[in-house]
């Protein structure tokens, strides 16, 4: 976990689930868990919901005994249980920020993938494959995703997929390491 720059505060998702009506949710993903802090903050709210965390980096699971752990890309992962028609009620996600290379591109051939060439865009992508009608969606972005032009195209398409809940420029402090300029966008 040393490679991972910026950690997601447990009390940033406990402050943002509070705009998740209140319904039964019975499971949860989070298919870039780093620290488990997303998944840690769900179960406080969802106690009985089963939680998978998905990272490409090892993580040590013992104190997290509720949480299914699998060490795999996020975005293979989500091909994988797309195609088993597998979905979650909750999907959690603050995705790695930052260029992709064409070579590193895994959705690239998809017909509704609407890429750039950002890292983000393609777990945004992962996450969507994930979602079920009724599913709820807690995302932080960088600022460029909802400020930048790059990102128009894929804006239109979250817009025309989802209902966008609750859109929440995040202050720059909220990451202990850096200042960070993004954005928690909440969509069912």
């Amino acid at each position: 976990m040393s490679d991972y720059k910026y950690y997601t505060p447990v009390a940033l998702l406990d402050a943002l689930l509070e705009y998740i009506p209140e319904k039964q949710v019975k499971n949860i993903v989070d298919i870039s868990c780093g620290s488990f802090n997303l998944l840690k903050s769900a179960l406080k709210k969802y106690p009985n919901a089963k939680c998978v965390g998905v990272d490409i980096e090892e993580q040590d699971v013992k104190d997290h005994c509720e949480i299914y752990f699998v060490k795999q890309d996020g975005r293979i992962f989500s091909k994988q249980q797309h195609a088993k028609a597998v979905t979650f009620d909750l999907i959690l996600t603050n995705p790695p920020f930052g260029r992709l290379k064409k070579e590193d591109r895994l959705f690239e051939d998809e017909p509704n993938a609407e890429l750039c060439s950002r890292y983000e865009c393609e777990m945004m992508y992962a996450n969507s494959l994930l979602a079920q009608e009724g599913s709820h969606m807690i995302a932080i972005l960088p600022a460029t995703f909802v400020e930048g032009d790059l990102y128009l195209k894929y804006r239109k398409k979250l817009a025309k997929d989802y209902e966008i809940r609750q859109l929440i420029k995040l202050p720059g402090n909220v990451f202990s390491r850096g200042d960070i300029s993004a954005y928690a966008i909440i969509l069912y």
